[in-house]
């Protein structure tokens, strides 16, 4: 059975893994997306405590 990596690794380099990457990077320049982000990282840090 391949391993997990070896797996994500095989599904990037196909075009639906090439497809999806470059929807996550229009995404993540989004001002908005990254405004949500910060947002959720704050939220996640101060629960450390």
């Amino acid at each position: 059975m391949a391993r997990i990596v070896d797996r994500i690794q095989h599904f990037l380099r196909s075009p639906a893994g090439r497809k999806a990457t470059e929807r996550v990077q229009r995404e993540l320049a989004k001002p908005q997306t990254q405004q949500k982000l910060r947002g959720l990282v704050t939220r996640l840090s101060g629960k450390r405590r």
